[in-house]
């Protein structure tokens, strides 16, 4: 690696008041049905890339309901993965850093940005140590980097 990346982790909270002086980028999170952040301005940021699953690493059985939820359960695919991996590449050499949202900043943002991490070499021990990034998220982003 050239230069070093810097990763940060946000709530939906945090994301909607967040600074950052350095060129990134940003891949945000929401759930099905929910609204997606209101970012506020920023012309450092390259980049935004949304995503639409809910906060599971499995289907829950059937019996099991949505509450709220007009949508059937949307488990982060493959296809996500490659399409983060996209993003990401297209502009890794222009920004200093990459940002990811969800609406907690623990599990699905921290499972992007790990995942992220471990594909372009980075040491992601900080991540999992810090937050409880989702499984299925971080598996399907490191196995669409091999």
């Amino acid at each position: 690696m050239d230069k070093k990346l810097d990763f940060k982790i946000y709530g939906l909270r945090d994301i909607q008041e967040y600074k950052e002086d350095r060129p990134h980028i940003l891949i945000s999170i929401f759930s099905p049905r929910r609204y997606s952040a209101e970012l506020p301005k920023n012309e450092k940021r390259l980049a935004t890339k949304f995503f639409e699953f809910h906060d599971l690493d499995h289907l829950p059985k059937p019996d099991k309901i949505c509450l709220g939820c007009s949508k059937p359960y949307v488990l982060f695919t493959d296809e996500m993965a490659h399409s983060i991996w996209n993003f990401v590449d297209e502009h890794k050499d222009n920004v200093e850093a990459i940002l990811c949202n969800c609406e907690a900043g623990i599990s699905r943002s921290a499972a992007v940005i790990a995942g992220i991490q471990k594909g372009l070499g980075y040491d992601d021990s900080e991540t999992f140590k810090r937050y409880l990034p989702n499984r299925l998220v971080y598996r399907k982003i490191v196995e669409a980097r091999l």
